[in-house]
């Protein structure tokens, strides 16, 4: 019996095939389980930037209806992007050095 007996199931065709089936199921196939956890990292990743965006939409939206119905926020939109005055106002731009430099 000795060493023959010992590891006599390295010779089994059963062991081979059964081990070369885990390779080929966890590394090798199309659906392994190396791929699935990898699609599941990237699942992941883009479930939470759709999570940002739906924010973002949810955000911009009521920046959109405050700008359609609400006078102020018009005025204040108006004023700060795109240099607005009331006729009997001075406008003041102010430039900082570092913004001339760029420019």
């Amino acid at each position: 019996m000795g060493s023959n007996g010992k590891y006599r199931w390295i010779r089994s065709p059963y062991v081979w095939v059964t081990l070369a089936a885990v390779l080929w199921i966890g590394i090798l196939d199309t659906h392994s389980w190396w791929q699935q956890r990898r699609l599941a990292t990237r699942l992941r990743q883009m479930q939470e930037q759709y999570d940002f965006y739906e924010e973002q939409i949810r955000t911009l939206k009521s920046e959109e209806k405050a700008l359609l119905h609400d006078p102020y926020t018009q005025e204040y939109h108006a004023r700060s992007h795109y240099w607005v005055k009331k006729p009997n106002e001075r406008l003041f731009l102010i430039r900082n050095k570092k913004q001339s430099r760029m420019r």
